[in-house]
């Protein structure tokens, strides 16, 4: 479910002790990804499991978000770098070049849906953040898309760029 990434918490909820774990990796048959983060050999080393390892590496606050929620939710105007997710202000996890972490005062419940188990931003949410990443046009066409396809409509993206704060956001002014 979680793409062959899993971390070490979970198998000690899951009630693996200390010791098979330490064998496990020994093993090979789990492979450290980062501190606590693990990985299953043999499964595919895609962009969903780059997504997973950094959502588990930053922690069960952090939200899939930015480009990377663009491309879950195919955005197409927006382009994506690399894995991105989004952790409460205050937060700070050594995602170690995994991910880029953004911190956010502001994640209402209503900003997250969840896609194959994965928590990610939601299409409006994620136009919100985006906005300050990429041109006029890129947004423009991106919205456009988004309101057509009917992931997000102009007023749920309004709804959410108020729910955060827009004033002195970069990118809020491209919204309007």
């Amino acid at each position: 479910a979680q793409r062959g990434v899993l971390t070490r918490r979970q198998l000690l909820d899951a009630g693996a002790g200390v010791w098979a774990i330490r064998e496990a990796r020994r093993n090979g048959r789990l492979v450290d990804v980062w501190r606590g983060t693990l990985r299953v050999p043999g499964a595919p080393q895609d962009h969903m499991q780059a997504l997973w390892v950094a959502h588990l590496t930053a922690g069960p606050s952090s939200v899939v978000s930015h480009g990377s929620a663009a491309r879950l939710w195919e955005l197409e105007a927006i382009r994506h770098v690399g894995p991105n997710v989004s952790v409460p202000h205050g937060h700070s996890p050594a995602a170690g070049g995994l991910a880029v972490v953004h911190r956010t005062r502001h994640l209402d419940p209503v900003d997250v849906a969840v896609l194959d188990g994965l928590p990610v931003t939601t299409p409006a949410r994620t136009l919100v953040d985006v906005a300050g990443e990429c041109g006029r046009s890129r947004l423009r066409a991106a919205l456009d898309a988004a309101h057509f396809d009917r992931k997000a409509s102009l007023t749920e993206v309004g709804e959410a760029a108020l729910r955060i704060g827009g004033s002195g956001r970069r990118g809020t002014v491209l919204l309007c």
